[in-house]
C-alpha cells in the first residue's frame, strides 16, 4: 500500500513541477529572482519542513502522520486550483510542501520499519523509485498539457485530487501501529539533531547528500528553464522527463540487486565509492548538456548521463540513512536525509533560475552548465580522497 499511495502522490507531483519554474517565472512574478526565491521556499518546505515537527512525528503512529500530511497538501491544491496562478497562491504553495514533505519522510520510515535486512533495503528504496518513476514518466505529459489552461486551475486542481485519493488508499490499506513510547521532547527535538552531528561518518555522509541533492535539482530548475528556452513543442519537452522515468523504471531495480551483491557488501565506504562515481556522471552529464545548446542528440545523451547519476545516487542514499535508524528511530534519521536534501535541492533550485539567469544575460548560458560540471567533478574527487582517508584510519585502528 506504500506503493500505491507514493505513486498516486508523486503522479500530482511530477505533473507540476517540470513546469513549475516556468509557471513562477511567467505568472506568478515577472522576476526571475522573484521566482528562484520563491521555487527556493517551496523546495525547503517540501524537502525539509518534517524537520521541524520530527519530535511529534515520533509519538503519533505512521498512518496518523501520513493521513494528516496527505490532507494539508490535498487542501492547498484544491485552494490554488480555485484561486489560479496569481501572486498571492505562493503562500499556498509553499504551504503544501509542509504536508508533502510529512508523507516522504514518514512513507520511507515505514519501509525502513518493516524491512531489515540491508542488501533488502537497497532493493525495497529502489522499487520506491521505480515506482516513483512510473508516475514521472506520465506526469510531465499531463503538467505541460494543462500548465496555461486559466491560471493553471486545471493543473493545481488535479494534483489536489491526487492527493485527495492517497488519503483514501491509506486509510483503507495501512495498518495503524503507534510509535514505541520515548522520553518527552519538544515538536523539532533538536537535540536528536546535535547528537547525530556528533558522528564524524555522518557529517560526512550528511554533507556529501547535500551535494547530490544540489545537482539533483537541476533536473526541475534549470533544465524546464533550459528546455523551454530551446525548444517550442511540449511534447518534445515532456520526452526528456519521460525518458529520464523510462530509463529508471528498466534499469534502476537491476542496477540496485548488482549492487547489493558486490563484495564490499553495504558498508559506509561501499556507499562513497558508488557516489563519487555518481557525481562523475553528473558532472559529465551537464558538460554534454552544456556543449549541446538545442541539439536534441547533445540533451537526450545528458539526460542518459545524469539518469544514471541519480539511479547510482538517490537509492543508496535512502539505504546509507535507514542504516542508521538508532533504535528504531527512522523518522529521526530520515530527517537527516531531509536536512540534506532541503539544503542541497533548495540552493540548487535557486541556481537553476536565478543563476542561469545571470549567465544567460552575460552571453554565456553554456558556462552555467559547465561550471556546474566542474563542481561535479571536483565534488566527486573529494568524496574519493576523504573516503580513502577514512578507510585508511579505520584500518589502522583495527
Amino acid at each position: 500500500m506504500v506503493a500505491a499511495e507514493y505513486f498516486v502522490t508523486q503522479l500530482g507531483v511530477f505533473s507540476l513541477l517540470p513546469v513549475l519554474p516556468v509557471i513562477l517565472k511567467t505568472r506568478v512574478t515577472g522576476s526571475p529572482d522573484a521566482a528562484g526565491a520563491i521555487l527556493f521556499a517551496f523546495l525547503v518546505t517540501y524537502r525539509g519542513a518534517s524537520i521541524a515537527v520530527g519530535g511529534a512525528l515520533e509519538r503519533v503512529s505512521s498512518k496518523r502522520a501520513l493521513l494528516g500530511g496527505l490532507a494539508l497538501t490535498a487542501g492547498c491544491f484544491l485552494a490554488l486550483g480555485a484561486v489560479g496562478a496569481h501572486a498571492y497562491a505562493a503562500p499556498l504553495l509553499v504551504l503544501s510542501g509542509v504536508g508533502m514533505s510529512i508523507n516522504g519522510v514518514v512513507g520511507k520510515a515505514i519501509v525502513a520499519e518493516n524491512v531489515e535486512d540491508a542488501p533488502a533495503r537497497l532493493r525495497a528504496f529502489a522499487l520506491l523509485n521505480v515506482v516513483l518513476n512510473a508516475a514521472a514518466g506520465v506526469g510531465p505529459f499531463v503538467g505541460t498539457a494543462l500548465v496555461g489552461h486559466v491560471a493553471d486551475r486545471a493543473l493545481f486542481g488535479y494534483v489536489g485530487v491526487c492527493y485527495l485519493v492517497a488519503v483514501a488508499v491509506v486509510a483503507a490499506g495501512i495498518e495503524e501501529r503507534p510509535r514505541p513510547r520515548r522520553a518527552a521532547s519538544g515538536v523539532l527535538d533538536w537535540r536528536s539533531y546535535v547528537g547525530l552531528f556528533r558522528e564524524r561518518s555522518l557529517r560526512f555522509l550528511i554533507v556529501t547528500s547535500a551535494a547530490v541533492w544540489f545537482f539533483y535539482a537541476q533536473l526541475f530548475s534549470g533544465l524546464p528553464v533550459h528546455l523551454f528556452a530551446h525548444f517550442g513543442s511540449r511534447g518534445l519537452i515532456a520526452s526528456f522527463f519521460a525518458l529520464n522515468a523510462v530509463l529508471i523504471i528498466l534499469l534502476q531495480y537491476p542496477l540496485a540487486a548488482g549492487l547489493s551483491r558486490r563484495p564490499s557488501g553495504m558498508r559506509s565506504e561501499s556507499y562513497m565509492e558508488v557516489l563519487a562515481l555518481g557525481f562523475v556522471l553528473f558532472g559529465v552529464s551537464f558538460v554534454v548538456l552544456g556543449a549541446a545548446g538545442a541539439a536534441l542528440a547533445g540533451v537526450y545523451a545528458a539526460v542518459v548521463l545524469f539518469t544514471l547519476a541519480e539511479m547510482l545516487s538517490t537509492p543508496l542514499l535512502d539505504a546509507a540513512f535507514a542504516h542508521l535508524g538508532h533504535a528504531g528511530r527512522h523518522v529521526l534519521s530520515f530527517n537527516a536525509r531531509k536536512l540534506a536534501q532541503v539544503v542541497g535541492e533548495g540552493v540548487g533550485g535557486f541556481s537553476g533560475i536565478a543563476l542561469q539567469n545571470f549567465f544567460v544575460h552575460h552571453g554565456g548560458e553554456s558556462s552555467y552548465w559547465w561550471l556546474l560540471g566542474a563542481c561535479s567533478l571536483a565534488t566527486s574527487a573529494v568524496v574519493h580522497a576523504v573516503n580513502v582517508t577514512q578507510v585508511t584510519a579505520t584500518a589502522s585502528e583495527l
